[in-house]
């Protein structure tokens, strides 16, 4: 009868014993705050020898249940461990700051085969933005075929926060929607553009809904919504409900409708930060003329 090497089998019988290791962290935590890590695993029948934590290379925790002190904490830089509140498989790490390198969690089983699984995960740690969102551009009211033009803020964050636009309730993306990020030291601040031809099947009994929606992982979601009416100025006849053919090109200029001016940032109670040229209507054009003309 052929001798068994057991030295051969041990790993099989290991990986057995010792499976569905797993290391759960949360998305984003924020600066300064608490995050739970957990490590999952089964050992069957086995039994465990040691369970450690690191932090990249940087071993921060470590379980050893036969062991005269079985926990051991070892000091990082980037948190502490909240012991009162931790268990080994589910550490609790205070005052997270900045964390360069990957979490990590290793077990092995006990004797004899001394089977060890490590397993990794990125914790993201996130700054707030500085204030909440806010809509600029939108006028209260809007005539028909007229351009929508609209910015939503989001200031100083890390990483630089999402946005998303919704038009009574449905999602506006490209070529709707356009951003632009400015890093101003680590934080960024985003600026989302919305654009749309104002369509009469956008508004509900005559009232259009416009939403502002950002986010940071699920850490941080804040929605901001303006609602805007139709003017009841011309009959249906001249309603057209047709797209665009370029949803962000000019609209064509009329001058019997509207009359397309430049004016100092201090003459037009705009909020700061806006830029570009104006429509305005005609029915205050004779008092830009004179206003004009009596500044020569």
């Amino acid at each position: 009868m052929p001798s068994i090497n057991w030295l051969s089998i041990l790993p099989l019988l290991a990986c057995r014993a010792l499976k569905n290791v797993q290391i759960k962290v949360p998305q984003a935590v924020v600066r300064g705050r608490d995050a739970a890590v957990q490590c999952v695993f089964d050992l069957e029948s086995d039994q465990l020898y040691v369970l450690k934590w690191y932090l990249g290379e940087h071993e921060f925790f470590r379980y050893s249940p036969k062991n005269d002190v079985p926990i051991k904490v070892f000091p990082v830089h980037s948190f502490k461990v909240d012991l009162n509140a931790s268990i080994p498989e589910r550490i609790i790490l205070k005052n997270v700051s900045a964390l360069d390198d990957p979490l990590k969690c290793e077990v092995t089983n006990e004797y004899p085969s001394y089977y060890t699984v490590l397993k990794s995960a990125e914790l993201q740690v996130v700054d707030l933005p500085k204030t909440e969102p806010y809509i600029i551009g939108l006028k209260t009211h809007y005539s028909i075929n007229e351009f929508i033009q609209a910015e939503c803020h989001s200031v100083l964050s890390y990483p630089a926060a999402n946005i998303s636009w919704y038009v009574n309730g449905q999602p506006f993306r490209e070529p709707y929607v356009f951003k632009r990020t400015t890093k101003i030291g680590k934080l960024y601040t985003v600026t989302s553009n919305l654009r749309l031809k104002s369509l009469k099947k956008y508004f509900i009994d005559g009232r259009m809904r416009v939403r502002c929606s950002t986010n940071l992982y699920d850490t941080y979601h804040r929605n901001i919504e303006e609602s805007v009416l139709l003017k009841n100025e011309m009959s249906d006849e001249f309603w057209d409900d047709k797209e665009p053919e370029t949803p962000f090109s000019e609209p064509p200029m009329d001058n019997s409708f509207v009359v397309k001016e430049t004016f100092p940032e201090w003459f037009w109670p705009m909020s700061s930060g806006s830029s570009g040229q104006l429509l305005y209507s005609i029915k205050i054009y004779p008092l830009i003329v004179t206003w004009s003309f009596l500044l020569r």
